[in-house]
């Protein structure tokens, strides 16, 4: 399930960022992850 939301992410094109992936914020008991924090990233322009 988790797979099909990420294909929802949309980064736009002009801003040069891109999915790379989630960290688990909470988690129960059982393993399952409750709520996940999504991790973006882009390159620094060179000065």
């Amino acid at each position: 399930m988790l797979e099909y939301a990420f294909e929802e992410i949309n980064c736009g094109e002009g801003g040069g960022w891109r999915y790379a992936g989630f960290i688990p914020k909470r988690q129960r008991a059982g393993g399952f992850i409750e709520t996940i924090d999504l991790v973006f990233e882009r390159e620094r322009p060179e000065t």
